[in-house]
């Protein structure tokens, strides 16, 4: 019996556990190296990219995780940009036309802020500072705009 044959034997609805040998524990290829899967089970999937064998283990490489991360962070940060910008570009238009009032001025000022804070997220203290996937993981866009509460 092939080590398919005793996974397909095992997911089958009709297998007599009393018939079914133990399946092969299933391998992971990791640079050229072949682990057992078990090793990578508790390891958070959205930083698999990130997996580096040291020894027998599979541990999360830090740098590269926080690289993930800032990715991440940028491909999010479009959808809270676009309620400043159409704040700019709607009182740059009326700038144009006439005077803007101070309310309008405050206004632009704020929105400007905001896409300063926006900007400056994947350069924020406290990615550097995650000691662990989780504390990473943990530092998502909202949290790390705590300025813009309301964006």
């Amino acid at each position: 019996m092939t080590d398919t044959d005793l996974i397909q034997l095992q997911d089958s609805p009709s297998a007599d556990a009393s018939t079914a040998e133990t399946p092969a524990t299933v391998s992971v290829e990791m640079n050229g190296s072949v682990i057992d899967s078990e090793h990578t089970q508790a390891l958070e999937r959205t930083f698999r990219d990130a997996w580096v064998l040291d020894g027998d283990a599979v541990v999360i490489d830090m740098d590269s995780a926080r690289d993930i991360h800032r990715a991440a962070l940028r491909q999010a940060r479009p959808a809270l940009f676009q309620p400043h910008d159409d704040t700019l570009r709607r009182l740059a238009r009326k700038g144009l036309l006439d005077r803007l009032s101070e309310d309008e001025r405050a206004e632009a000022r704020a929105a400007e802020a905001a896409c300063q804070v926006l900007r400056d997220i994947t350069a924020d203290p406290r990615i550097e500072a995650a000691a662990s996937p989780d504390e990473l993981a943990a530092l998502t866009i909202d949290i790390l705009a705590d300025l813009i509460q309301g964006a």
